[in-house]
């Protein structure tokens, strides 16, 4: 076939299923599970991208699982994700779990067995460039965007034989390890400057005359959401909520919206404004709070977002930014974070109700004096480990594409070759 090396197949999913298992999760209502359960029911949030990461906490009985007639999971199962983020991302069911496992209806199961199909090869294939740009492709929906199980039936793969499956498998786990391990002690170093920040944080506080408010007692306005626009190539400039990082708002992650100057007015953001999350698929990230510099150009915040303005006569702003990243809020904002289909989201009246350390202004100038060179560090690091995550993402990329292009073809032992090939093709090298 066009675009498939020699002695490699173009198989479908369906074809790839052919004597095993390629069906949705099951329907299940709230009055099917209990608590008490033993089964766990899976969901969206458990499906990574090439990694299951066991986060639901939801659970059925056996007899509640009998009577809807539920798929129990087996370890090498495929889980795809037929809802976002990303779409169509893929992982196996681990072995050694200390449960039975159903899934949810918006997971499909392939369950593969084939003698001449590895499992982790198709899963890795899934989360292939290519693949992932034909499911996006088949997509539909308007608010929630999901593919169905027979479009995702109707993709191939390119196959090899099974030997050259498993060195292909074999080659990407072990570079991708290596990014992992890369990227896991960027984020472990900036984990361990953030603690002590706000260890330090902690004792500076203790040591100010700090009474606690509600987050609504200190407001020169009223909390308010921002609208939803759609893009267009002319109109008005309207933050992405890539621009919330590192406790801080990036105007240049914006897009250009389809409404006017008038119609953007209400949602303008000034410096001094502080933007919130109002969802994430990371109970770490919903909430998450960033302080917009000044503002060069007009620009308009997105309902992904929440305005707060606060009163400066009461609390300075970037102490309002220095204590809702720290520990102090971010319990409250994970207690009280609700998930929809995967997506913690937080609302106005959670927020106005989080409670907050209240230090006199000259306290609070002294708190950002002595721990904001700290915080800076944290901050210097966050930074270094998105721009880490990017270049891993391209080079995770890179790999994938080069794997089930064959191009990665007979290179098992030659591991600086792939990197090599790799680097080349994100343009890193």
């Amino acid at each position: 076939m066009s675009g498939v090396p020699a002695g490699w197949r173009e198989l479908s999913l369906s074809q790839i299923a052919e004597g095993g298992v390629f069906s949705d999760g099951d329907w299940v209502e709230s009055k099917d599970q209990d608590a008490a359960g033993t089964v766990r029911l899976t969901q969206l949030a458990d499906v990574g991208t090439a990694r299951f990461r066991d986060r639901s906490d939801r659970w059925m009985r056996p007899d509640q699982v009998a009577a809807v007639r539920g798929t129990l999971l087996k370890p090498g199962d495929v889980l795809i994700a037929r809802m976002p983020d990303p779409i169509g991302r893929a992982c196996l069911f681990p072995s050694g779990m200390p449960y039975e496992a159903v899934t949810a209806v918006d997971v499909a199961i392939l369950r593969i067995a084939r003698l001449d199909i590895d499992p982790a090869y198709v899963m890795w294939g899934i989360n292939s460039p290519g693949f992932h740009a034909r499911v996006v492709a088949q997509q539909s929906g308007t608010t929630r965007k999901r593919i169905s199980r027979k479009k995702l039936a109707a993709l191939t793969l390119p196959v090899p034989p099974l030997p050259e499956q498993q060195r292909i498998v074999e080659l990407l786990e072990d570079h991708l390890s290596r990014l992992d391990a890369a990227r896991d002690y960027v984020a472990a170093v900036g984990a361990r400057t953030a603690a002590l920040a706000a260890s330090a944080l902690a004792a500076a506080l203790s040591r100010s005359s700090a009474r606690t408010v509600q987050l609504a007692e200190v407001l020169s306005q009223p909390i308010a959401n921002g609208r939803s626009v759609p893009s267009h190539h002319e109109g008005f400039p309207v933050l992405r909520l890539t621009a919330l990082k590192s406790g801080r708002v990036d105007l240049g992650q914006r897009k250009s919206g389809a409404w006017t100057a008038e119609e953007a007015a209400p949602f303008l953001v000034r410096q001094g404004d502080f933007m919130v999350a109002r969802g994430n698929g990371s109970i770490r990230l919903v909430g998450g709070g960033g302080l917009v510099p000044a503002v060069p150009e007009p620009v308009a915040f997105p309902d992904t977002m929440m305005r707060v303005r606060i009163d400066e006569t009461l609390m300075s702003a970037e102490f309002l930014s220095l204590v809702w990243n720290s520990p102090i809020v971010r319990r409250q904002i994970e207690s009280q974070a609700r998930t929809t289909a995967g997506i913690y989201k937080v609302n106005q009246k959670q927020l106005a109700a989080i409670q907050l350390p209240l230090p006199s202004i000259g306290d609070q100038q002294s708190i950002i004096r002595s721990v904001g060179v700290l915080t800076e560090g944290a901050v210097r690091l966050e930074a270094a480990a998105w721009t880490a995550a990017a270049r891993e993402a391209a080079l995770r990329r890179a790999l994938l594409a080069a794997a089930f292009s064959g191009r990665l073809t007979g290179a098992r032992a030659n591991t600086v070759r792939g990197e090599g090939l790799a680097e080349r093709r994100a343009g890193l090298g």
